[in-house]
């Protein structure tokens, strides 16, 4: 066993002794949820896995490649991360002088009663959210469903122009480290149709003097010597390559990513995880990455210092150094850490020496990329890391009292989208990649040198189809790039990206022949973003709110349906009567509000100006279906059960998204719904009262009863038998006509295949 082996599994023996002591939340937590990549902020700035929990700090639902579960992993994006000041000679209320003081928040455990402590504003808050205006409403069948947007009694609209340019919500906390510096934390979210795949994390440090809890200053006038800021980020995919871009003079960016990695062993190539041999569909075409916008020069100049950081690497994030809160640190830890920050790794005494990277800026110690050492997979690597993995230090600084420094970080994904990863990955299924995506529409002309280096060298990347489809894969990276661009242009612009009009609330209601979708008109009215205002336009989509691989199909895309207002075939309006939804069928709408594009400024993706912006679909898409029902029947006789038989395993002929749903069409308008064994035991009773010829077996409302009894059991292969009985008399209103009595019954055999 090798040192390195030792003292990580020593730290996870002294981790659960620990734990007790130190895993105690203190902080505060708020999530920002308003565009398609969610994070829980906690108010300390901790976001290591004690403070917001293992896998918790960051991920994004509405990507079509799940919520928390990858075929690439078992996590988000952002799993946890550390970040600690360390600074020379510093001396205590004792004038005792410390060669290295270590303060911040451990990858593993942070301490809020002593090291880094939340700070309560005069109502008892920790850290507020700030909106720019009231999130909307979303209804559907009476049932709200808008809660994805936390807004509670501690956070406010912003009527004091406390947000930054045009972002839509901002987190604010401040918290007070044992070193005597202030955390003034920041974090921003855009509802856009843009700018919505990123984070941005604004903290400002000052040398307040403060060491604790009350106002009194404790250390005043201490000037802080050679301090540094680490960061460490982690993610908790596995089997991927992590990576950089920005070391040397030049870059555009600065940026630690991570992207999926191949496999040695496959008979086939996997990389974008496709669904193989089924339907080659990719489960995995992504890239994660933090972006670093702003690292200041030095107190006296905030602008950015670009040869910065001053160390990055990839490096196991299990490091003793940086686990843990400082306080339950040795202080050969401290030097330790002071160490990697100054010196890098090429020299590190505990225990890694990662050679430079050439061609950097100099003077700064940036390891070489962990995925261009010459290793075909993480795993061959002498220190195998394969998940998203780096740390990474800016300065030395010189910090005197009361004095600032401001740092900006961006975490964002990019990805292909669901339907272009089911595109790529069956044309790659069918040997079509290569001629859909030739080597001259990516950016050096051929595929090998837009690969990874390691590519050339995989035995199971055998021919052009292969490379054309890894080359759509690795492509997810400059989608993410793209995306830091974005937000790195915003942040040179002070955050003013141009935005489109507030999404409307919206409100869906099931209905006999038509799905009624209304929204309200807040896209008109809300200052100053209606002041180009030009329409809306609807979408739905089937089965499923977000794109999923069902049925060797994919499914939950959204479509336009409808669209009203300037430059569309209709008029202006305010509700719109879906007759073409599937009977049966699930369906999930959002309503987007768009301008005319006269009033938006420049931006990122549109240097002149003047392009039409639409609302984010993630502001007020439905989560619960609606479903398009019929009138009720006119004889007993029309009962039908639908599927029959019923196959758990006939996905093909099941409902999209809902395959344990079984429907009683044409059924009396009011009705109950008695279903029996062959021999004749009560499996389960359901009251129909809403009027139409439709009942499902299975309803939403109970998450886990598709296809169950009363007692919540699932039922099992054979012939049952249903009894309908007439409850209430039912007259057609057209004809005036008695269709039903009062009960009248009948009975429809079905067949359960398990």
């Amino acid at each position: 066993m090798n040192n390195r082996t030792s003292s990580r599994k020593a730290f996870w023996v002294l981790s659960l002794l620990l734990f007790t002591t130190l895993a105690m939340q203190a902080a505060d937590i708020k999530w920002l949820r308003y565009g398609s990549y969610h994070a829980k902020v906690a108010s300390t700035g901790d976001m290591g896995e004690g403070g917001l929990g293992w896998d918790q700090s960051g991920y994004f639902p509405f990507n079509g490649f799940g919520t928390y579960e990858y075929d690439y992993g078992d996590g988000p994006a952002f799993s946890s991360h550390a970040w600690y000041l360390i600074a020379r000679n510093w001396a205590d209320t004792e004038g005792t002088s410390w060669p290295i003081k270590m303060t911040g928040c451990g990858q593993w455990f942070s301490d809020e009663d002593y090291t880094v402590m939340p700070v309560e504003d005069d109502e008892g808050v920790q850290i507020r959210q700030y909106v720019r205006y009231t999130p909307p409403t979303v209804i559907v069948d009476g049932t709200i469903v808008s809660e994805t947007f936390p807004f509670d009694d501690a956070d406010h609209l912003d009527e004091d122009g406390r947000i930054p340019g045009t972002a839509y919500a901002m987190l604010e906390s401040w918290a007070r480290t044992d070193m005597g510096v202030d955390l003034h934390q920041k974090v921003y979210t855009w509802a856009h149709d843009v700018h919505d795949d990123y984070l941005v994390y604004d903290w400002t440090f000052i040398n307040t003097g403060n060491i604790d809890r009350d106002d009194e200053i404790e250390l005043p006038g201490q000037n802080l010597d050679s301090l540094f800021f680490f960061r460490q980020e982690r993610g908790h995919f596995e089997e991927m390559w992590s990576s950089a871009y920005g070391e040397s003079p030049g870059d555009s960016l600065r940026i630690v990513y991570a992207y999926p990695t191949t496999s040695l062993t496959s008979t086939y190539d996997v990389f974008g995880a496709p669904d193989e041999p089924a339907t080659g569909f990719l489960t995995s075409p992504i890239a994660v990455g933090c972006a670093l916008l702003r690292i200041p020069k030095s107190a006296s100049d905030p602008s950015d210092w670009e040869a910065q950081p001053n160390m990055w690497a990839t490096v196991n994030c299990d490091l003793p150094p940086f686990l843990m809160a400082p306080t339950n640190m040795a202080e050969t830890d401290w030097q330790l850490a002071y160490e990697a920050c100054r010196d890098g790794y090429a020299n590190y005494q505990g225990g890694w020496t990662l050679p430079e990277m050439a061609g950097q800026y100099p003077g700064m110690h940036k390891s070489e990329r962990y995925d261009e050492q010459g290793y075909l997979h993480p795993f061959d690597h002498p220190d195998p890391i394969a998940t998203f993995a780096h740390n990474w230090a800016a300065g030395p600084y010189s910090l005197p009292f009361g004095d600032t420094l401001r740092f900006v970080i961006v975490f964002s994904y990019g990805s292909l989208s669901p339907e272009k990863a089911w595109e790529v990955g069956t044309d790659w299924h069918n040997g079509e990649a290569a001629t859909n995506y030739p080597a001259s529409m990516f950016p050096t002309g051929d595929y090998e040198s837009y690969l990874p280096p390691q590519f050339s060298s995989i035995s199971t990347v055998s021919n052009d189809n292969d490379l054309a489809k890894d080359a759509m894969v690795f492509s997810a990276r400059d989608s993410l790039f793209r995306n830091a661009a974005f937000a790195k242009w915003n942040e040179a612009n002070d955050w003013d990206a141009p935005i489109p009009p507030a999404a409307p609330s919206v409100t869906v209601t099931s209905g006999s022949n038509y799905i009624r979708v209304e929204w309200g008109d807040e896209s008109e009215t809300i200052e100053p973003d209606n002041a180009d205002f030009a329409g809306y336009r609807i979408y739905r989509s089937e089965g499923n709110p977000d794109p999923m691989l069902e049925n060797e199909s994919l499914i939950g895309s959204w479509e336009l349906i409808y669209e009203c207002g300037a430059g569309t075939a209709n008029t202006l309006t305010h509700s719109y009567d879906d007759v073409s939804a599937v009977r049966g069928t699930a369906c999930y709408y959002y309503v987007g509000a768009f301008d005319d594009g006269s009033m938006n400024g420049p931006d990122a993706f549109d240097p002149m100006g003047g392009k039409p912006l639409e609302s984010s679909k993630y502001m007020n898409r439905t989560t619960l279906p609606a479903n398009l029902t019929r009138a009720p029947g006119s004889d007993l006789a029309d009962v039908r059960i639908v599927p029959n038989p019923f196959n758990f395993g006939a996905r093909a002929i099941q409902f999209p998204g809902e395959n344990n749903k079984i429907m009683f069409y044409d059924i009396p308008p009011y009705c109950q719904i008695k279903i029996f064994s062959e021999s004749g035991d009560l499996i389960k009773t359901i009251d129909h009262d809403n009027g139409s010829g439709d009942q499902v077996w299975g309803i939403v409302e109970e998450a886990n009863s598709h296809s169950t009894s009363n007692t919540g059991q699932l039922i099992v292969s054979g012939i049952y038998i249903a009894f309908i009985e007439v409850t209430q008399d039912y007259t057609d209103p057209s004809s005036g006509t008695r269709l039903f009595k009062k009960g009248e019954s009948t009975t429809a055999k079905f067949v359960v295949v398990r």
